[in-house]
């Protein structure tokens, strides 16, 4: 019972470990890992695509920042994706996983920050340049149509270089623009008209203004560059990367330990069925052997029965040449017993019994018992009188003695009569 419920218990335990390693084999998906990657992947190409998208509005190759927008959402989309922590990670990895998720987070608002400020700043660059052109022109044409040729020439120098300087981010052109500058400021307060020289002062003015909001917008767009929004990217992939990396070398070896808990089973299956196999082949060799032992019963009980027979024949022909045999057994025994025991005997009776003794084992080669016979049947006179008490347990003895011959042949009678040749009968 007990090696049952311990092989039960092994057997429960057993099941349950590849079980437990089986849902740990299958921990790592490669769907779900299959999103995480292609998601970190589209953040990277996201991000470039955003400093794209801002440049081209910075020099209005678009019209507008509606694409900066759309990818702004869809980054926040991909956020949501794999800011779901995957359940393989460990708690190592899961704790670095979430804060390099997190310092991502803040550095993307942080850029969407300073883009929206990028804006504001991009947004008066913008209006500046839309303005400086026409006004120029109209500047220059009219000093040109009132003959003042010295400031159209300095007007159209001055809206040149600014618009060159606005076109690119070399700060070497704001001397050369100032010193301009200050010649058309010259040539303006020597203009004959009142309206031309209010027309020059204002291109003059937006100028030094092109000058003040040029340096901030490219300020904030080197700022919105340097974020290190790339390297809280890599820093995402690194972590993942390399818990996913432990995670599978963890789904390895279970399933190394999972096949050998399950090569193991095998084994002890095939051990449990050849151990089957050797008791069933002990059952049948053993239903076999049975027949065979109760065929030799049989045989053995069917003998005895015929010896016992025998002894019934050899005690009825006693009671039919003896006829005092059912007495003198009677009697027998309570002088045994009383002989062996100590108490008072009738020695009449027992010199009756002597004679009946030896009248009984005369039928029977029970030597020690007529010996005993005849030594006493000297004493046996006036009534047994010279008994004394070591002779009267000697014929205590022998009547227990014939008894035992008696029922030892009664209860074990011997498969070849050898007993029945030692105890051989005679004619009386």
């Amino acid at each position: 019972m007990t090696a049952r419920v311990l092989g039960g218990a092994t057997l429960a335990l057993t099941l349950t470990a590849v079980t437990w390693l089986y849902f740990k084999t299958q921990s790592v998906t490669p769907t779900a890992h299959a999103h995480i990657d292609s998601s970190l992947r589209e953040l990277r190409s996201l991000d470039r695509t955003i400093n794209q998208d801002v440049l081209r509005a910075r020099y209005q190759l678009i019209d507008s920042y509606d694409p900066v927008l759309r990818s702004y959402r869809q980054i926040e989309e991909l956020e949501r994706k794999i800011a779901e922590t995957p359940s393989y990670l460990d708690d190592t990895a899961k704790a670095a996983y979430s804060d390099a998720i997190a310092k991502y987070r803040q550095a993307v608002t942080h850029k969407q920050r300073l883009i929206e400020g990028f804006k504001y700043r991009a947004a008066d660059l913008r209006s500046l340049l839309n303005v400086l052109p026409g006004m120029g022109a109209a500047v220059a044409e009219k000093a040109t149509a009132t003959g003042e040729d010295g400031l159209a020439r300095e007007v159209n120098r001055t809206l040149q270089h600014a618009l060159l300087y606005a076109l690119t981010s070399d700060e070497s052109h704001v001397p050369l623009i100032r010193g301009q500058l200050g010649a058309l400021t010259r040539e303006t307060e020597n203009a004959q008209s009142g309206a031309l020289r209010r027309q020059s002062m204002a291109f003059i003015q937006n100028v030094r203004r092109l000058l003040i909001v040029k340096p901030l917008v490219d300020q904030r767009l080197f700022e919105l560059f340097d974020e290190p929004v790339i390297e809280h990217e890599d820093r995402v992939a690194r972590t993942y990367y390399e818990g996913y990396r432990q995670a599978e070398q963890t789904a390895s070896y279970n399933r190394v330990v999972l096949y050998a808990l399950c090569l193991v089973m095998l084994v002890a299956l095939g051990y449990a069925l050849r151990s089957l196999q050797r008791t069933a082949r002990g059952l049948v060799i053993a239903n076999e052997r049975l027949e065979e032992r109760v065929a030799a019963r049989t045989q053995e009980l069917s003998m005895r029965n015929r010896e016992m027979k025998t002894v019934l024949d050899v005690f009825h022909r006693m009671a039919t040449d003896v006829p005092e045999l059912t007495d003198f057994l009677t009697e027998g025994r309570m002088i045994a017993y009383q002989t062996l025991s100590g108490k008072p005997v009738d020695r009449e009776a027992v010199v009756a019994g002597i004679h009946a003794l030896r009248a009984g084992c005369a039928h029977f080669n029970v030597q020690p018992v007529i010996d005993i016979c005849r030594e006493l049947e000297p004493k046996l006179v006036d009534g047994g009188i010279e008994l004394s008490e070591a002779d009267l347990a000697r014929v205590g003895m022998a009547w227990r003695t014939f008894e035992n011959e008696m029922q030892q042949l009664l209860a074990e009678p011997p498969a070849n009569q050898s007993s029945l040749r030692s105890l051989r009968i005679v004619d009386a």
